[in-house]
């Protein structure tokens, strides 16, 4: 598929705590997948405030995640 010039907006539910070693990684593969076919992703949230291991929605520099995240919390 060819998504070039197409806005795409993604987010992220996860739980960091529950979930910190692979924090929205689902997401970060979305983002993979859609980003080399031109996608213009919006959605960018710095990573300021979440406690994680890893993730694969990480940006490279890693300061912000691609994608809105939303953390829940059951506890």
């Amino acid at each position: 598929a060819e998504l070039s010039g197409k806005k795409v907006a993604l987010y992220g539910l996860g739980d960091q705590f529950g979930y910190g070693d692979f924090f929205i990684d689902a997401v970060g593969w979305l983002h993979e997948i859609i980003q080399p076919m031109g996608a213009d992703i919006k959605g960018y949230w710095p990573v300021n405030g979440y406690e994680f291991t890893e993730s694969r929605a990480l940006s490279p520099c890693r300061t912000y995640f691609y994608v809105l995240v939303m953390n829940i919390f059951f506890g």
